[in-house]
């Protein structure tokens, strides 16, 4: 369909545009006259109510005159003569205005009626309301509507009294409406309001009732409770005057209401909104239509006129449309007109003039430009060349460097040396991994980058995958995981060495730009043929993610997710183009999706040819049907191994913690089905793997269960000190393939068949044997003090970081626990609001001991009125430590602890206390060391910093820093240093501020003794 030119789209603009402005003004003059129209009804209708109420007040007014002269003028002695007195008031024809005249004596009887009715004479109406006001009162009124006692028939009656001559009343005369009958009153219930409008008369008392209505039935009937609520509020308020309202029926109405003068009766008008705008309607329907026949007429002047006005500009587009469909030379267009078009012509005739002479320009710069790309693209290729060449020439000699530093790394070396030897060898590899980028992509540019498919073992890649991601996490708590589903091909054709340089690639990026969290790969059959498998890999973290417009340019080459001049993730920006290359070189795509703050998940597809499949593709247990333990808090590492385990065809339970799985296997040998090896994860919170381990050993009461421990990357530091853990049969590092899980299981059954024997512990201390206790601290260093000296004494001891975990693993196990050791200043929740949730929501009484290093009588008021049960002060003096935990040790006898000379109040470093504690065996000498080299490590870095913050002003920083430095270095038995910092921090909180710059240089010196013993004491420590 051909599109409307700019006439037709000019012209039904402005035609519909002129059409919705008439359109519109026409609804606003409709709804102002609609709105006048309305004011002029109501106007009218109350005029109308008020004209028919002043006429209804004439005629009652009119009939009580004539019902009150008949009983002035009655002769009194007639009262006793009914015969006479009917002939009486037959013969009175004003008496003909009412239905009936009843004449009563003065005890209520009716003694005559016209017209005669058989048995009405017999009646007293001594009983109604009127009667007795009359005999009151002595004046005439109109009653209140009322059923007759003859008839049973809605009725209005006049009573006026007959007075004898000394004025008493002798009787009285009573002229009858009925309602229903068209009298002098019922015929307003006939009266029409316009077509179907009516008028009806309530009563205005608490119930409103008929008095007169079109319909009999409703007659002296109450008003309906759901009637119209407009009216029952004007009603209710006594109000007059006229209204657009709904009734109960729903339909709209002009009701009008005016009360009478005469009775308390309230007089109103209905009229139909329908009848009432019926004239107003018809007005409107001219008026839409005239405005419709203006409308249409405007559009179409105003479509002529703008047909018209665009002709020219129509005319200059055809010029333009034959122009480019013809290859001669533009011809300029005549000019014929002066106006705005005309301009516009002289304007197009220069700018085509002025094309032309750039068109013969450009061809001559176009030939120019094809020699210079051919230059261009040769000396590319020399670069290209040029860069391979030199990437190999300095790659041979790193290469040399790199294994004289691990050679080196074999042999004894001091602390210092080993840690730059580490540095050597990081720094190394990341220059061979640079070359190694630069050379791949100067093949790419080059055109040289060629596959090289040959058989090999998915598994083997995979493993080799596994060091390499373990080797990059370095020190970060990263969670490594390597799932293959167990339907995946092993043996494939294909460039295993390509294949291995993507994978370890993507997943180093993962590592890279993950500071916590989990760094998977996954590998799963994406589509299956015979002879060929689709093999789908997917590496995904929860690292800090891309935003689109990063993930717009990953795979540009020399670009970098983080571009920033201070960015913290360094490299060339070149590994993703190559990879992307060379999946697609291998016949395959390769996709990302991201969201920034939640991780990154890359994957791609490539075709590989399968060979065949050994014919025991799945390895057999070597001891049977076997039931495994796993307990790891990943859930992707916990589900990983399980689904190994169980593709192998044995079983295996799977909990998410230490404590978890000490229930689970504790529940098994109840039930006489022990587990034949236990997986336990060395980092899980709470309780880790060794914990857990040293746990179920217990357990196991003395039957030889073996243990293996998983480790992640993090923990290389730590290898040797777990694998020579005797809790530890067999540790196997993260991230776990299938290869390297089935050896470290049949490593671990293999000790057990043998029969190894478990390297018996040294025996510790018992002094708390059987205690536990929950330790609430943040600070790691404080941790691992706390953790040696207890578990040394024989308690065992579970550790959170904030007073929010506290809380809740006590609202979960309290009965678990004998005793809390509450650190008072921690992020999350402090051991002040900790302590007080205890004692007040969880309303648990076990002992709750601070370990605070502030020593301040208000800290200590403090913590007294948050429900601390008595203090440990920081450094962590062991004897007096035991002191206040054996007071409040549950029914326990208290423990004798030898008293020991405590040491000189100058001594500036002694390890005294906690060796007598810890001292006694390796491990434990183990922990002190690392505990110093911590502190040696730190050096005067604290200080410093508090010295920094001093000369920016920030005195509360300070505070904090001396706080921290108390907590940990403190412990380290520095008697002097700890005084020296706390009366530092005490002239802050006291605001001697002139005082703390000489009180923190004292507290410098005395940190500078205490590193040099330090140091000496490492030297001379045994091993």
């Amino acid at each position: 369909m051909k599109p409307l030119g700019i006439k037709a789209k000019v012209a039904l603009a402005t035609s519909l545009t002129s059409i919705a402005m008439i359109a519109l003004v026409t609804l606003v003059q409709v709804q102002r006259m609609r709105d006048d129209f309305t004011k002029v009804l109501l106007s009218q209708q109350t005029a109308m109510i008020e004209r028919t109420a002043e006429e209804l007040d004439d005629k009652l007014g009119m009939l009580l005159d004539v019902i009150s002269e008949t009983a002035r003028r009655q002769p009194p002695a007639l009262m006793e003569q009914p015969a006479q007195l009917r002939q009486y008031y037959e013969q009175r024809a004003m008496l003909a205005l009412f239905d009936d005249v009843l004449v009563l004596d003065a005890r209520g009887k009716v003694i005559s009626d016209v017209p005669e009715v058989p048995g009405r004479t017999d009646i007293n109406a001594a009983d109604r309301d009127y009667f007795k006001t009359i005999l009151v009162t002595r004046q005439p009124m109109i009653t209140e509507p009322m059923l007759g006692k003859t008839s049973g028939l809605p009725i209005v009656q006049m009573v006026a009294p007959v007075l004898d001559k000394d004025g008493q009343v002798a009787g009285m005369v009573v002229g009858v409406l009925r309602l229903f009958k068209d009298n002098l009153l019922g015929d307003l219930r006939t009266t029409k309001v316009g077509k179907n409008g009516f008028y009806f008369i309530l009563t205005q008392g608490q119930v409103p009732l008929y008095v007169l209505h079109p319909d009999p039935a409703k007659l002296l009937q109450p008003r309906a409770a759901n009637a119209n609520r407009a009216t029952s509020a004007l009603i209710a308020r006594g109000g007059e005057g006229s209204m657009v309202s709904t009734n109960s029926r729903g339909i709209n109405a002009v009701n009008s209401f005016k009360r009478l003068k005469s009775v308390n009766w309230l007089l109103a008008a209905s009229l139909p909104i329908d009848d009432a705008f019926e004239p107003f309607d018809g007005v409107l329907y001219r008026l839409v239509l005239w405005s419709a026949c203006a409308s249409l007429l405007a559009a179409l002047v105003l479509g002529w006129v703008t047909v018209r006005l665009l002709s020219p500009v129509v005319r200059l587009r055809d010029t333009l449309l034959a122009l480019r469909s013809s290859d001669q030379r533009f011809t300029p267009l005549p000019v014929e007109q002066r106006d705005e078009i005309g301009e516009l012509t002289a304007a197009f005739n220069s700018l085509m003039s002025e094309r032309d002479r750039l068109q013969q320009e450009l061809e001559a710069r176009a030939s120019e430009l094809e020699d210079e790309r051919d230059r261009a693209e040769a000396a590319n290729r020399a670069k290209s060349d040029f860069v391979a060449n030199m990437s190999h020439e300095i790659r041979t000699p790193l290469n040399a460097v790199l294994g004289m530093v691990y050679l080196l790394g074999n042999t004894r070396l001091n602390t210092e040396q080993r840690k730059y030897l580490t540095m050597v060898r990081v720094a190394g590899q990341s220059l061979l991994g640079i070359l190694n980028d630069v050379l791949d992509f100067s093949k790419i540019e080059a055109r040289r980058m060629d596959l090289s498919p040959v058989e090999f073992d998915l598994d083997e890649v995979m493993n080799t995958l596994a060091t390499t991601m373990t080797m990059n996490a370095g020190e970060k708590e990263l969670e490594l995981a390597i799932a293959v589903e167990p339907d995946v091909p092993r043996r494939l054709v294909g460039d295993a060495q390509r294949l291995q340089q993507i994978l370890v690639n993507l997943a180093g990026n993962a590592i890279k730009f993950t500071e916590s969290g989990e760094v998977v790969v996954a590998v799963s059959v994406a589509e299956q043929a015979p002879g060929q498998a689709w093999l789908r890999f997917e590496v995904r973290d929860t690292g800090i993610g891309m935003t689109p417009t990063q993930q717009e340019q990953l795979f540009t080459a020399f670009s970098q997710g983080d571009q920033s001049i201070t960015r913290r993730f360094g490299g060339t920006g070149l590994g993703l183009a190559i990879s992307k290359h060379l999946i697609h070189m291998m016949g395959g795509d390769i996709a990302v999706a991201s969201s920034e703050g939640k991780g990154s998940r890359f994957w791609f597809s490539v075709p590989f040819e399968v060979l065949a499949q050994p014919a025991e593709e799945r390895r057999k247990p070597a001891l049977g049907q076997l039931r495994l333990l796993v307990a790891d808090d990943n859930r992707t590492t916990r589900e990983l191994i399980v689904k190994l385990i169980e593709a192998w065809g044995w079983a295996a339970d799977e909990v998410d913690s230490g404590f978890a799985a000490i229930e689970l296997y504790r529940e098994r040998l109840d039930q006489q089905q022990p587990y034949d090896v236990v997986l336990a994860d060395w980092h899980m919170p709470v309780m880790d793997g060794l914990a857990t381990a040293k746990a179920i050993r217990q357990a196991a009461s003395g039957q030889r269960q073996p243990i293996v421990v998983m480790v992640n990357a993090f923990a290389r530091n730590h290898l040797e000190e777990i694998s020579s853990a005797a809790e530890a049969d067999v540790v196997l590092m993260k991230p776990i393939t299938g290869s390297s899980l089935f050896d470290a299981l049949h490593q671990a059954l293999t000790a057990k068949q043998n029969g190894e024997q478990h390297i018996a512990r040294q025996q510790s201390g018992t002094e708390l044997a059987g205690v536990h206790f929950l330790l609430v601290e943040d600070n790691h260093l404080n941790q691992a003090v706390a953790r040696g000296i207890l578990e040394h004494m024989g308690a065992t001891l579970d550790v959170v970081g904030d007073g929010l975990q506290a809380v809740e693993r006590l609202r979960m196990e309290s009965l678990r626990y004998d005793i809390v050791l509450m650190d008072m200043q921690m992020p999350v929740m402090d051991g002040f609001s900790a302590t007080q949730l205890i004692r007040t929501e969880l309303r648990l009484q076990l002992p709750v001991i601070a370990m605070t290093a502030g020593v301040l009588a208000s800290e200590r008021e403090r913590c007294m009125t948050a429900g601390i049960t008595d203090f440990i002060a920081k450094p962590v003096v062991v004897e007096e430590m035991m002191e206040v935990i054996n007071r409040h040790l549950p029914k326990r006898t208290a423990v004798q602890v030898a008293a020991a000379a405590p040491p000189p109040d100058e001594e500036v470093f002694s390890m005294a206390a906690l060796m007598r504690v810890m001292g006694k065996d390796a491990k434990g000498r183990g922990v002190l060391r690392r505990m110093v080299e911590d502190a040696l490590n730190k050096g005067m870095t604290p200080l410093r910093e508090a010295e920094a913050a001093l000369q920016a002003g920030r005195h509360s920083d300070v505070a904090r820093i001396l706080h921290g430095l108390r907590g940990s270095v403190g412990t380290l038995g520095t008697k002097r240093l700890i005084r020296a910092s706390f009366a530092t921090e005490q002239a802050i909180d006291e605001g001697r501020q002139e005082d703390v710059p000489a009180l923190l240089a004292q507290t410098v010196r005395e940190l500078e003794q205490v590193l040099a013993a330090a140091a000496h004491w490492l030297s001379q420590l045994e091993d």
